[in-house]
This record gives C-alpha cells, structure tokens and sequence, in this order.
C-alpha cells in the first residue's frame, strides 16, 4: 500500500517514444486480457527451486527461469494491482458482444455496419435512408509557406488586398 502522501504529491512524468506501438500493444495486453503468468506449469526442481518458462523478448524463443518460491511469488505480486484500481475493461458499444450497438452508432455516423461474411451477402440499405457517405477523397498536403527572403523562416499570412488597393496601415 502506497502512502497517502504521494498521491497529493504533483507528479513530473517523462514521455518519452519507446519502440513501436504493435510493441506497446503486446506488452499491454498481457495485462489487460490475462495475468501476468498466464496458465503456465511451473516445475518444482530438486534443489528447491521453481522453473518458470517464459519467451524471451529479445529472442522470441521459448525459455526459462530458475527462481526461489520467494522470489517467484515476490515477482507475481509485483503484477497485482493495488486497491481501487482495476483491469482495462471493455463496455458499453466497444464491448465485443455488443455488436448490434456497435451498428447502431455507426448508422448514426452513416457507416457501413459491421457484418459476418454471410450477413455481407444480405444487406441492403433500408429504404427511406439516403446512401452511405462516400469515403473521403485524399487531399493533396498543403503548399509550404514562403521562407522570408531575411531570416529564411516561413512568412505566416496575415491580410490579402486586391491589386490597386492601398494596404492598410498598422
């Protein structure tokens, strides 16, 4: 149990990029989906010891690791979350289950629903209902501001006057 002190302590984090996000999304899920150790069979040696398997991060192979009952239980609470706070769980529309919600929000978007292969087959727009919105044409990337002639930064556009017209004064 953490003291209450730190949590009215003002916190300085560091974000930093850290590989790439299928990376990221691996390593989270473990703790979202199963527990830190999943359903593995651990071996009890001769010597005493635990032999926990696991996969190597940097290798992919499968290995493993001889650990003392303390420390392999030390390490396993390491993984427990702390009171009040709880797992990453999907509701409402995102929950995998919820499929006919999902649907109904992406018809409130004007979206194509989501549909098995054979429901794919079947569908039709219902009648009274204008066709879905077309995808979004790519838009070319924007012109690059003209660099300033002096200090070679990019000239940020302020006001536009028609040829002939006096410009106004600051």
């Amino acid at each position: 149990m953490a003291p209450t002190g730190l949590y009215a302590q003002r916190w300085n984090i560091n974000v930093q990029a850290a590989g790439s996000a299928v990376n990221a999304l691996r390593y989270l899920a473990r703790y979202v989906f199963k527990t830190a150790t999943g359903n593995r069979r651990l071996n009890l040696l001769p010597n005493g010891q635990v032999r926990w398997p696991f996969r190597s991060s940097q290798t992919g192979h499968k290995t493993h690791l001889d650990l003392t009952p303390d420390e392999l239980i030390r390490r396993f609470l390491q993984h427990i979350l702390p009171e009040s706070y709880c797992r990453v769980r999907c509701f409402g529309w995102f929950h995998p289950a919820a499929k006919v919600r999902a649907n109904r929000v992406r018809a409130l978007l004007r979206l194509a629903p989501l549909l098995s292969l054979a429901q794919k087959q079947t569908w039709q727009i219902p009648e009274g209902l204008l066709p879905l919105a077309p995808e979004p044409v790519p838009q070319p990337p924007p012109v690059p501001a003209p660099l300033c002639p002096c200090c070679q930064k990019p000239m940020i556009f302020l006001e536009r006057w028609q040829a002939g017209q006096t410009p106004p004064r600051p």
